[in-house]
């Protein structure tokens, strides 16, 4: 989006591109269900899919714009923009190692998509240039280690 920006010694510069990156630490609570293989040589290949319920901890943004040939940035602040609660699937595949009878331990590879926006709606998180509602929604790669005593 275009901004004007404060510049330290120099004043407000005119209308400048403006990039903001947002930050969020979630509280997630998964709920799933793993498929097994049988052991092989105490290996299993596993898959999973479910669903993450989170909820949200802190969450910032950060705005960069570039004035000549310098990149600036602001400091860092907290983002009143981002909902509170986010919902998404997940669906993987990987393996799990038998310690012991009753203790593993497995990494999965996990793609996740997000179902909810990552704005708060209803006009509390307008785009700066067209004045209607943000819209994000993530899918990302997450990398899983786990280690389960039953």
């Amino acid at each position: 989006f275009h901004d004007q920006v404060p510049v330290p010694n120099v004043g407000i510069a005119d209308t400048t591109e403006t990039r903001r990156t947002y930050s969020g630490q979630y509280l997630t609570v998964p709920f799933g269900i793993t498929i097994k293989s049988r052991p092989i040589r105490n290996f299993y290949i596993c898959g999973d899919a479910g669903i993450y319920n989170s909820l949200l901890l802190k969450s910032f943004n950060k705005d960069s714009y570039l004035l000549g040939d310098e990149l600036w940035s602001r400091e860092k602040k907290a983002s009143t923009e981002t909902a509170i609660l986010k919902e998404a699937g997940f669906i993987g595949l990987g393996f799990e190692y038998s310690i012991r009878p009753k203790t593993r331990c497995g990494f999965y590879v996990n793609y996740v998509n997000t179902f909810t926006n990552y704005f708060k709606n209803k006009g509390l998180a307008p785009n700066n240039l067209t004045g209607e509602n943000q819209k994000a929604k993530f899918g990302y790669l997450e990398f899983v280690l786990n280690i389960n005593f039953f």
